[in-house]
């Protein structure tokens, strides 16, 4: 009796298992932008340069289907969209595109001025991609 409660307690914990790494990695990739900030800008500013960003074509929505199956086969780094500002509040480098990892990465560098509220980029080159 003791053997057949230890193979069904086994088999009920590795369900288990299964459902917790199927939810997990069929959690879908978010829109949302992660800003790793070093330049000290508002909110207002991050949500800006993120528009910013948008409309210079840095978020490539195809990357989102990549960086889902990515995470599917390894759940424990989560792929996503970021920008990596520097700079100060009035001028900013920023590095924008796909994380999905420390050896997959990619998205378009750029720099931008704040003037009157919004930002005023200039594209420095086409793709980065590490």
């Amino acid at each position: 009796m003791g053997v057949k409660l230890k193979k069904g307690l086994l088999k009920r914990c590795l369900l288990g298992l299964l459902v917790v790494y199927l939810g997990w990695c069929l959690m879908p990739v978010s829109d949302a932008v992660r800003v790793e900030d070093q330049a000290g800008l508002s909110e207002v500013q991050k949500r800006e340069l993120v528009k910013c960003a948008r409309e210079l074509d840095a978020f490539d929505a195809s990357m989102k289907w990549k960086l889902w199956r990515e995470s599917f086969f390894t759940p424990w780094r989560k792929g996503c969209f970021v920008i990596f500002v520097r700079g100060t509040p009035e001028q900013v480098t920023a590095d924008a595109g796909f994380y999905g990892g420390p050896l997959y990465a990619g998205g378009i560098s750029f720099t931008a001025r704040w003037v009157d509220g919004k930002w005023i980029a200039r594209r420095e080159n086409a793709m980065w991609i590490s």
